[in-house]
């Protein structure tokens, strides 16, 4: 099914400068329900995914990413076609606050960096419509299940009173994941292979970027200092043990299957935990773990409702 498409991309980003911006807009690749994904559409996102992952643009790392962009804009407009079912949601200024916080990262204003993606060939309008895409599919998610989420409120007051009585220090972790979905044992087994080799020839941000269903994939999985209180006894079976820098084995879910990275570890005592900070990202944690699984069921569900068509002309 590939083998078409990936011989055209190949020749796309070769002759880039001999075949016209129009025309490139204009070749289909592939079609989802009926919306369609250009070959410009592919360009601009493995564009993006090398300039965010500060790779250098070349053949090898273009063959690496080209897949893994075709699959996220696949879901990407799945995404959209549930979205037009519903009134428009208004997440313009988290979609503002996010490109703002990236643009930093690049020591940049906003302004200046939209020219550097122009200067990259990305067009800067598709790649924050991805934004806006991924942050209001959240806001669509929350609506949706909003009334099936769960917090046992005396479980988190149990967790609160045994970190108060802990008399020794408390190790936090700061972790990144990377979360996709179960299909079947080989597919998952292929996707973990693809995803580790992702990692190790580039970075586990970038592998999250490109392969992540969680919301932590436009943060390049970034989840941040965790307590271990909070931890699932799983998770933290998984990495007291790393070292930093170092991944986890893969956590098997119902449906999905999730990867830690350990990017640094310290330890506290409880007098500098703020209790009421602890206990709100307790609850936000078990929240978005919630909401994680009712995103990755629907997508799961929408995509079955939707004919998705690879070119092989």
């Amino acid at each position: 099914m590939f083998r078409y498409f990936l011989t055209i991309i190949t020749v796309i980003f070769i002759s880039q400068h001999t075949i016209s911006t129009a025309k490139i807009k204009n070749n289909i690749i592939a079609r989802v329900g009926n919306d369609i994904i250009t070959i410009y559409e592919i360009r601009n996102k493995i564009n993006l995914t090398l300039y965010l992952s500060k790779k250098e643009f070349n053949q090898e790392n273009i063959n690496r990413t080209k897949n893994s962009a075709l699959d996220y804009l696949i879901n990407n407009k799945v995404k959209n076609l549930e979205l037009k079912k519903y009134p428009k949601f208004d997440v313009e200024n988290k979609v503002n606050d996010y490109l703002i916080s990236l643009s930093k990262k690049y020591s940049v204003n906003l302004e200046d960096f939209k020219k550097q993606l122009a200067n990259r060939g990305i067009d800067y309008e598709y790649f924050k419509d991805e934004v806006y895409t991924e942050l209001a599919w959240q806001n669509l998610i929350f609506s949706l299940f909003k009334d099936k989420i769960y917090v046992d409120e005396s479980e988190i007051i149990k967790t609160i009173n045994d970190v108060k009585e802990k008399q020794k220090n408390i190790n936090q972790y700061n972790l990144s994941e990377i979360e996709f979905l179960s299909i079947s044992k080989i597919e998952d087994e292929n996707n973990l292979k693809k995803i580790m080799t992702e990692i190790k020839n580039t970075s586990f941000e970038e592998a999250a970027m490109k392969f992540s269903i969680s919301e932590s994939n436009l943060k390049g999985g970034k989840i941040g200092w965790i307590n271990e209180d909070v931890l699932s006894d799983e998770i933290l079976e998984l990495i007291k043990t790393l070292n930093i820098g170092q991944v986890t084995k893969p956590l098997y879910k119902s449906n999905s299957i999730t990867i830690f990275k350990l990017s640094n570890k310290r330890s506290t005592t409880n007098k500098n935990i703020n209790f009421e900070k602890l206990k709100e990202e307790i609850k936000t944690n078990k929240i978005n773990k919630q909401l994680n699984i009712f995103s990755n069921s629907h997508l799961s569900k929408m995509k079955r409702n939707y004919l998705i068509e690879i070119n092989e002309k």
